[in-house]
C-alpha cells in the first residue's frame, strides 16, 4: 500500500523560477493607521475632508486625491464608499490615451461573385418546386 501524495501548496505549480522579479511588492499601510501617514511623493496630502452643510445635520465626505473618483460619506453611524473611475492613480500631467490602430483594408474576395449568384439562383429554383 502506498502513502497518499501530499497536496501541493497553494500557488505552487511545480515550476520554480530562478531570479524572481526585480520589483518589490508595495507594502500596504498597517490596519487602522493614521491618515496623516498616508502620503505619496507627488501629493502633499492624500485626503480632503468636508462637512456639508455645516451644523448638526452635516454629512462628512472624504475624498482620496491619489485615486480620483474614490469617495466616502458618513452621517452619524451610517456610512458608504463609492469609486467611480477608470482604475488609474492620479497623474500629475494630462492623460492622453494611445491612438487606435490603423483602419484595415477592405476584404478582397477570392471567389467570383457571379458564380455565387448563379448558385443562389439555382437553390431558389430547386426550393420553389419542393
Amino acid at each position: 500500500m502506498t502513502a497518499p501524495a501530499k497536496p501541493a501548496k497553494e500557488g505552487d505549480d511545480g515550476d520554480e523560477e530562478e531570479g524572481g522579479g526585480d520589483e518589490e511588492p508595495e507594502e500596504p499601510p498597517a490596519a487602522l493607521a493614521s491618515l496623516e501617514e498616508d502620503k505619496t511623493p507627488t501629493l502633499k496630502k492624500m485626503w480632503i475632508f468636508r462637512a456639508v452643510p455645516k451644523g448638526p445635520h452635516a454629512i462628512i465626505t472624504a475624498t482620496n486625491l491619489n485615486w480620483p473618483g474614490a469617495f466616502a460619506v458618513c452621517k452619524g453611524k451610517k456610512w458608504a464608499n463609492i469609486y467611480v473611475g477608470f482604475g488609474h492613480k492620479y497623474l500629475p500631467g494630462l492623460f492622453t490615451p494611445p491612438k487606435p490602430p490603423a483602419i484595415q483594408n477592405e476584404f478582397k474576395a477570392t471567389f467570383d461573385v457571379r458564380i455565387l449568384f448563379k448558385l443562389f439562383m439555382s437553390l431558389i429554383i430547386i426550393f420553389r418546386y419542393v
